[in-house]
């Protein structure tokens, strides 16, 4: 697809601009523009659905609160250091892990990405956590992600995360959902409260609130639901209840929403028809 690149001797014009969208991926801002764009400065928005890692590079974002950025091409090297600087942003959607693990995030508390990369887990590790303030992440969004095992490594990093988004991925059965459920110190599933006051269980994310997964209905797996009532049960005993629970699926029209926290708190599977304008979960930016 041809792209139309915005000229730089128009966005040095641009000495105001607190907000820029492009959407049109016909579109796209200068590969490597100078550091003296008037937009690095000022820009409270950026939502860019189509653009050149290296424009990014090496940047400054003083006053960038919210930012969707869709790169095409590889993301950046992370072995030349060239790291992105967002110090007040608290919202970010970005396609590319690469690209992630290069922006300096000490304010975020919400963000959506891909976990797609086959070293998804190494590149979290070593380059993400130290980058971007996660510790205090409260709402994640995953794209996709290469395999499990690395989800809930990572998922094992964020103890604040009150809502996780799962998006249109495959590898979903009953060993995933049985990493929610609290686990005993023998590593066996937690079926009553063994008496000590001084009991802990391992909890994957204690703190989650809202579980949405996208394009899954969870009935078509034999065994997926009794899973799913021991994860919504064994939360709420252990102190740490999910108020939302949720699946949707699109893929027949109309979609379904499968609902499986009632209003008592307890699990109650619920199935309704998606709204026909229903779309998959998207940050706001």
């Amino acid at each position: 697809m041809a792209r139309a690149q915005l000229s730089i001797k128009s966005l040095l014009t641009l000495h105001q601009l607190v907000e820029l969208r492009i959407e049109d991926a016909r579109y796209v801002l200068p590969t490597t523009p100078p550091h003296a764009l008037p937009i690095f400065r000022t820009l409270r928005v950026l939502d860019a659905r189509s653009i050149a890692p290296l424009f990014l590079a090496s940047q400054i974002f003083h006053k960038l609160e919210r930012c969707r950025v869709f790169c095409y091409g590889d993301g950046l090297n992370l072995r030349q250091g060239q790291l992105i600087q967002m110090p007040v942003c608290t919202r970010l959607d970005a396609n590319h892990l690469t690209l992630l693990a290069t922006i300096e995030l000490p304010q975020i508390c919400e963000l959506g990405v891909s976990l797609g990369h086959p070293d998804s887990n190494m590149i979290w590790r070593k380059h993400t956590a130290i980058n971007a303030n996660l510790s205090g992440l409260k709402l994640l969004h995953v794209h996709d992600w290469h395999q499990k095992a690395d989800l809930i490594e990572i998922l094992q990093s964020l103890p604040v995360l009150q809502n996780l988004i799962l998006g249109n991925c495959s590898d979903r059965d009953v060993i995933f959902f049985r990493a929610f459920v609290p686990m005993g110190a023998n590593g066996t599933f937690v079926l009553k409260r063994p008496t000590g006051k001084d009991w802990i269980p391992a909890i994957l994310c204690p703190m989650l609130e809202h579980l949405f997964i996208e394009g899954m209905d969870p009935t078509e797996q034999p065994g997926l639901i009794a899973v799913l009532n021991e994860v919504v049960t064994l939360r709420s005993m252990c102190g740490c209840p999910l108020k939302r629970f949720t699946f949707t699926q699109f893929r027949s029209k109309p979609g379904h929403k499968f609902m499986l926290i009632g209003g008592d708190g307890r699990f109650a599977m619920e199935k309704a028809i998606l709204d026909m304008h229903a779309k998959p979960f998207e940050l706001e930016i």
